[in-house]
């Protein structure tokens, strides 16, 4: 056994073994040490051209190749089932993923043995099961970019007024019409943004003490959209507990918890509304502001719409790309053009949002606050660090995640007591 079979035997039994998103990771190892070989054989002074790689080794690749496709399908099933959250960052390694399976999965006709054990429809069934997952992932990342939008929302501009509008959006895309399957996982995205958003609000009665002046509602409008999170939260709940079953029990003290705080926010918003009344203020800007915010707006509305209008574009390049099997150097320098595009066009989305809430919270002239918030103020803007709930992306199943988070407070709650 020669150095380099070693050294891909290896490979073979860690990426067996893993459990992460490193399948990419080993296969390009293992990639690397046969380019390292060659590279060794090219510069050896005793031998005048290049040995082949023996058998054995090109039958080790062609294991590594196999896990490395099987690994990459259960990531897919993962994401299919909603047992992970698909950022860009994620899709973007599935996709990588899928396109380097589509070049190199029909060099397995050459290993009957490989082929024996998976099964004989296994090269096809991996190609169609490809085909699927690319739509997956479009479909993905149209929420992805949503993720992407509330990450930009950190202490210094955040408001419910904005968490809304990426709400709504959110819903919209949901609501786009779609073959079955695919509408389920673009509600399951959905669900997933929304236990995200009722994370935040759940802040508020829950940790009070850390939310920082601008995380309190102070319009009737964002009470209403609160009062609709909290009404929508325990729906989307036994929804999921009833999708799961077996792994998330509705006697689950999170579970528990979690609806209990969400009833503790139903009065919270009560308490404001009343508070809001009777100040006969609803915090509406004057004409000029309002002027002024509108014309802003409208501005945003055009990026977003110019982004989607590039998303678009970049989506439909990476399916020919997909489709050739092979890099076009042309699709893909206009990809990255689009790319660069996109992320400077995001870039002065962000300030315009940034503006935007800028000119919100100046024409807030009577914020509402509720004793504990005056109290703490000045311990609030000290803490502002903490309230990131928002623009963390949670990297897999979220509500599982949320419920560890429900416990966590809830515990640190009666410490205190």
């Amino acid at each position: 056994m020669n150095d380099l079979e070693s050294q891909l035997r290896q490979i073979h039994i860690d990426i067996m073994k893993d459990k992460s998103y490193m399948a990419f990771f080993h296969w390009n190892k293992a990639n690397e040490k046969c380019l390292e070989s060659k590279e060794k054989e090219k510069t050896d002074e005793t031998k005048t051209k290049e040995k082949e790689k023996t058998d054995e080794t090109k039958t080790l690749m062609a294991w590594i190749f196999s896990v490395f496709v099987d690994k990459t399908k259960k990531e897919y099933n993962k994401l299919h089932a909603g047992k992970m959250t698909g950022t860009s960052e994620i899709l973007d390694k599935l996709e990588n993923n899928l396109k380097e399976i589509l070049e190199t999965i029909d060099s397995l006709k050459n290993y009957p043995e490989i082929v024996k054990e998976k099964g004989n429809n296994y090269i096809n069934d991996t190609k169609e099961s490809i085909k699927e997952a690319q739509k997956l992932v479009q479909v993905k990342r149209e929420f992805a970019d949503i993720w992407d939008q509330q990450k930009e929302l950190d202490k210094s501009n955040f408001s419910w007024q904005a968490v809304k509008e990426i709400w709504e959006q959110t819903k919209k895309r949901a609501n786009i019409s779609r073959p079955e399957w695919l509408a389920k996982a673009a509600e399951m995205s959905k669900e997933d943004i929304l236990v995200k958003i009722a994370e935040g609000a759940l802040s508020l009665v829950m940790e009070p003490d850390e939310v920082p002046v601008n995380g309190y509602p102070s319009t009737h409008e964002e009470l209403d959209f609160l009062q609709e999170i909290a009404d929508e939260f325990p729906k989307t709940i036994d929804k999921v507990i009833r999708e799961r079953e077996g792994e998330i029990n509705k006697n689950n003290e999170g579970v528990v918890e979690m609806k209990k705080a969400n009833e503790q926010l139903k009065s919270f918003i009560q308490e404001q509304r009343k508070k809001l009344g009777s100040s006969g203020s609803t915090n509406k800007p004057n004409s000029q502001d309002q002027q002024k915010i509108q014309s802003l707006q409208n501005e945003i509305n055009s990026l977003k719409q110019t982004i989607t209008e590039l998303q678009a574009q970049i989506a439909e390049l990476k399916q020919n790309q997909n489709k050739d099997n092979s890099a076009n150097p042309e699709i893909t320098k206009k990809i990255e053009a689009l790319e660069s595009q996109k992320q400077q066009i995001q870039s002065e989305l962000s300030k315009k949002q940034s503006q935007v809430n800028q000119e919100k919270n100046k024409s807030k002239t009577n914020p509402v606050k509720n004793n504990q918030q005056t109290d703490n103020s000045q311990q609030s803007n000290n803490q502002d660090n903490k309230f990131n709930w928002l623009y963390v992306v949670i990297p897999g199943a979220v509500l599982l995640v949320v419920i560890g988070v429900v416990v966590y407070l809830m515990s640190r709650k009666k410490d205190k007591k």
